[in-house]
């Protein structure tokens, strides 16, 4: 025998009931299960102790897993089956050491419309290795809190779904030290309907920690980090549109992405992006400089406007940079007034672009102010006439 639903498949289950003067006993098994893709497990079991002075109530059971992502599994928990007005209510409480806790409780009028909401907590390391969100050679620790709610109605189709995550003191760290994280306290929530495909909003906070990718190193700055965006869900491909960023102290600016399920290019957007050059100099540029050297030791100023495109590579990208200053604490590079617009795309048609700085002083040596015209091209650019300098 074999039940199912939308993207999920459970064999075999079995409900087995066994009375005896010392009390009645129910077990609940399912053989393999599956959402999409992803083996859930390859049998799960549930016995426990059976009261029908309410309803149906199932204490003190005990659970058994194996074949799961999270290894073999072992818990407590309790079923309860029992009629709410013209409704059947069922609820589901567990508790373990490798998957934390979780309630879930589904109402259902006998026409299969039914609400679901569930609550629980768990250890991330638990998840990161289920769903595969680290190397398996990596430490990860922390804790995770979650919320759901869905709604559908006929038994086997969900309609709504709406939930949060929220991540505390997450770290992780790779054999080599050069990824690592300490102290990193996120909130991820998000929503989703289906007409026909799936589709809906996502929303991520990051408030506390610090995360080294090296060679970069960035901490949560004193307001959170806000990521937005909406998502969609179709035969061919997962997408992201409308998508927005604000990062205090550096910017602000907007993102897409489309990802087909089955092979093809990856292509994504960030639009309309307006950073600050400082901070985006100093935690996103200067890493990627040889440490020692002059570009590691430049400061920078200024504001940049830019959008960037890329399919299966960088594809276009769009600046306007204003008022910028580039110099060292020595003295060695001093450029002020900068200014620079262009725009360029990997297929497109040829293009132009400016650059003009006030003054300029390279180790103690002034230059005066320079306009360059330019034109750019697929392959690179060119001076569209001589400079003035």
């Amino acid at each position: 025998a074999q039940i199912s639903g939308a993207g999920w498949t459970a064999q075999h289950p079995q409900v087995t009931l066994t009375t005896s003067a010392q009390g009645d006993q129910l077990s609940l098994a399912a053989g393999v299960a599956q959402a999409g893709k992803r083996k859930l497990w390859r049998h799960a079991r549930l016995q426990c102790g059976l009261q029908t002075a309410q309803g149906w109530a199932c204490r003190q059971g005990h659970l058994a897993v194996d074949g799961s992502p999270w290894g073999a599994l072992h818990g407590d928990g309790q079923v309860q089956l029992r009629q709410v007005g013209g409704s059947g209510q069922a609820m589901l409480a567990l508790r373990g050491v490798q998957f934390g806790s979780a309630r879930v409780q589904v109402q259902s009028t006998a026409a299969g419309q039914w609400h679901l909401t569930g609550a629980g907590s768990l250890p991330v390391a638990g998840l990161v290795r289920a769903f595969t969100l680290l190397p398996a050679t990596w430490q990860t620790s922390g804790q995770a809190r979650w919320q759901v709610r869905a709604r559908g109605a006929s038994w086997a189709k969900a309609r709504q779904i709406a939930f949060e995550l929220q991540g505390s003191q997450l770290q992780f760290s790779s054999p080599d030290g050069l990824q690592a994280a300490q102290g990193v306290a996120l909130q991820l929530q998000g929503d989703g309907v289906y007409t026909g495909q799936w589709h809906g909003t996502a929303r991520m906070r990051w408030t506390q920690g610090g995360v080294l990718w090296s060679p970069w190193y960035w901490t949560a700055p004193a307001a959170a980090v806000r990521i937005q965006t909406r998502w969609q869900q179709a035969a061919k491909a997962w997408q992201l549109d409308q998508g927005s960023i604000r990062w205090p102290g550096l910017g602000q600016g907007g993102f897409a992405l489309y990802r087909p399920t089955r092979g093809g290019v990856l292509r994504w957007q960030i639009r309309d992006m307006d950073v600050a050059m400082a901070p985006l100099y100093a935690n996103w540029i200067k890493p990627l400089a040889p440490p020692g050297g002059l570009a590691a030791q430049l400061q920078a100023s200024g504001q940049v406007h830019f959008s960037v495109a890329g399919e299966g590579g960088l594809s276009a990208l769009k600046w306007d940079l204003r008022n910028a200053a580039i110099s060292s604490p020595r003295g060695h590079l001093a450029v002020t007034g900068v200014n620079s617009q262009g725009a360029w795309s990997r297929t497109g048609k040829t293009s132009d672009a400016v650059l003009r700085w006030q003054s300029a002083e390279l180790y103690h040596i002034p230059a005066g102010p320079l306009h360059a015209e330019l034109v750019l091209n697929p392959q690179g650019f060119q001076l569209q006439q001589p400079f003035t300098l």
